[in-house]
C-alpha cells in the first residue's frame, strides 16, 4: 500500500515510527490504525537483523485478523510471494524471506489471560506488535519488553481504542515513556491519535453515514468517534467529577480521622486515610499493595506496619476493615493502638451510600490517592451477571471496596432517619 492513501498525520507516524523504537497508535473506530502499523511493522521486520518478532492479540484470532488478514493489507499482504504461514516448535507463525534472502519467523501470540506471558519466557526478539494492546493481559504485555532488552534494534508497536484515563496501560507504560519523550526528543516514543477522519477509504457517505449513528454529546461519540480516554456506559459512580471530587494536597482544619482497610488475599490489599474537615471527609493519603503484580505475598504483620506508617502519629478514631480479614484484624487489636469496626459488607447498599456521599459533597479525594481515584473510573456493573452485581477485576476496585466500608459502616451515606438517599 502506497503511503498516498494515508492522511498527513498517518505518514508522519509513519515515517516516525522508522527512526522510534516504541510506537503507539490510539484513537477511534475505522481510524486506520492497524493497516498504518501492520506496513510499519513490516518495513521493521524487513530491516531488523533480528531472526525472532512477534504479533501478539487478546487472542490467536484477534492477531489473526488484526495484524495478518487486517482486512486484505495485512502481513500477508505486504509479504506476498515471500512469506507462509507454519509452526515454529509449539508458536503458530509466520515464515518470511526478506528481500536480502534472509528468513524471518514472525511468531503469533494470544495475550488473553493470566498466565499468557510464560509461553513468552526465554524468547529473543527483535520486533513486537501488539494489537488491542490494553485489551490485553498486563504481564503479557510488560514481558514482550523485557524479550527485546538484548536486540540490536528492539522496535514496538501498539495499536488500542481509548480506555478511562486511569486504566493501567496509560498509568504503568504509556505516561512513563510520554515524560521519557518531553525531556529527550530522541527518546523514541513515537504516539499518534487517529479517528475516522483520518481513513482516506472511507468516502463521503459512508462518513454520513456512521456519524448520523451517533449522538455528539453521548459518551460512545466522544470515545468511538473522536477516540477520546474516557469511561465507559455502565459504571458505578457515574456523578464522580475529577474537578469537583479532587484537590490538590492542603492544609486543612481536621478533627477526626479514619481508615479504610480492603484487605487481599491473593490480590490487593488497600488502605486509605481519611480526615473530617468543615463537613467533608477527605482521603488524604492511600497505601496499596498487589500480591498479583509484585509477586510478594505479604503477612499481617507487614500490613499492620503499613497501617502505622500511613497513619504517623495520628489519632485515629476508627479503623473499619474488610470482615474477611481476620488474621489482619486479629494483628491489629494485638497492638491494641487502633479501634477495629468490622466493614459492613451489604454491597447494594453500601454502593448507594457511596453515590450519595458522592452527589452530598460528603467525601473528596486528595489527588495523591490516585488508586482511588483511577477505581472511580473503571469501577463497572458486570454486564453478564444475572443480577446487579459489580464486574469482578483483580486489577482495581479495591479502593472503592474500602471507601464503602467507611462510608455505609459509619453512616457519612445515609441521612439521620437511616434512610440511604437515592
Amino acid at each position: 500500500m502506497g503511503l498516498a492513501l494515508f492522511s498527513v498525520r498517518q505518514r508522519e507516524y509513519y515515517f516516525r515510527s522508522r527512526r522510534s523504537w516504541f510506537n503507539v497508535a490510539e484513537g477511534g473506530v475505522r481510524g486506520g490504525k492497524n493497516v498504518l502499523n501492520v506496513l510499519a511493522f513490516c518495513h521493521a521486520v524487513e530491516k531488523n537483523p533480528a531472526k525472532f518478532h512477534l504479533i501478539m492479540g487478546v487472542s490467536l484470532a484477534a492477531a489473526q485478523m488484526y495484524i495478518v488478514d487486517c482486512d486484505g493489507f495485512g502481513i500477508t499482504y505486504h509479504f506476498a510471494g515471500r512469506c507462509r504461514e507454519g509452526k515454529y516448535k509449539d508458536w503458530p507463525c509466520i515464515y518470511v524471506t526478506t528481500a536480502y534472502g534472509e528468513e524471518k519467523v514472525i511468531l503469533v501470540h494470544g495475550a488473553n489471560d493470566a498466565g499468557s506471558e510464560k509461553k513468552l519466557k526465554g524468547a529473543t526478539l527483535g520486533c513486537v506488535y501488539i494489537t488491542e494492546a490494553n485489551e490485553c493481559d498486563k504481564k503479557a504485555v510488560l514481558q514482550s519488553f523485557k524479550r527485546t532488552m538484548s536486540a540490536k534494534d528492539p522496535k514496538h508497536f501498539h495499536d488500542l481504542n481509548p480506555k478511562p484515563v486511569g486504566h493501567w496501560y496509560y498509568k504503568e507504560l504509556l505516561d512513563f515513556h510520554e515524560k521519557k519523550q518531553v525531556a529527550d526528543q530522541s527518546y523514541g516514543y513515537n504516539y499518534g491519535h487517529f479517528t475516522i477522519y483520518d481513513n482516506l477509504s472511507v468516502t463521503d457517505e459512508q462518513l454520513k453515514r456512521e456519524l448520523a449513528k451517533h449522538d455528539e454529546g453521548s459518551v460512545g461519540y466522544q470515545r468511538d468517534i473522536l477516540g477520546k480516554r474516557i469511561a465507559l456506559e455502565g459504571l458505578i459512580y457515574p456523578m464522580f467529577n475529577y474537578e469537583f471530587h479532587t484537590a490538590d494536597i492542603e492544609p486543612r482544619p481536621y478533627s477526626e480521622y479514619y481508615v479504610g482497610v480492603d484487605y487481599g488475599h491473593s490480590n490487593a490489599t488497600a488502605m486509605g486515610l481519611f480526615g473530617l474537615a468543615d463537613g467533608v471527609y477527605w482521603q488524604i493519603a492511600e497505601y496499596y499493595h498487589s500480591e498479583r503484580d509484585t509477586g510478594r505475598a505479604k503477612t499481617p504483620r507487614e500490613y499492620y506496619e503499613a497501617l502505622e506508617a500511613l497513619c504517623g502519629d495520628l489519632k485515629i478514631k476508627s479503623v473499619v476493615v474488610d470482615p474477611s480479614a481476620k488474621g489482619f484484624i486479629n494483628e491489629i487489636k494485638h497492638h491494641g493502638r487502633f479501634r477495629v469496626q468490622l466493614g459492613k459488607n451489604d454491597v447494594k447498599p453500601g454502593i448507594y451510600a457511596v453515590k450519595n456521599a458522592l452527589d452530598k459533597g460528603i467525601i473528596k479525594f486528595n489527588r495523591c490517592c490516585e488508586n482511588s481515584i483511577c477505581d472511580f473510573g473503571l469501577y463497572a456493573w458486570d454486564s453478564k451477571a444475572f443480577e446487579d452485581v459489580p464486574m469482578k477485576s483483580n486489577d482495581h476496585g479495591h479502593c472503592v471496596d474500602f471507601i464503602r466500608y467507611l462510608v455505609y459502616t459509619l453512616g457519612w451515606g445515609v441521612t439521620r432517619k437511616g434512610f440511604i438517599t437515592l
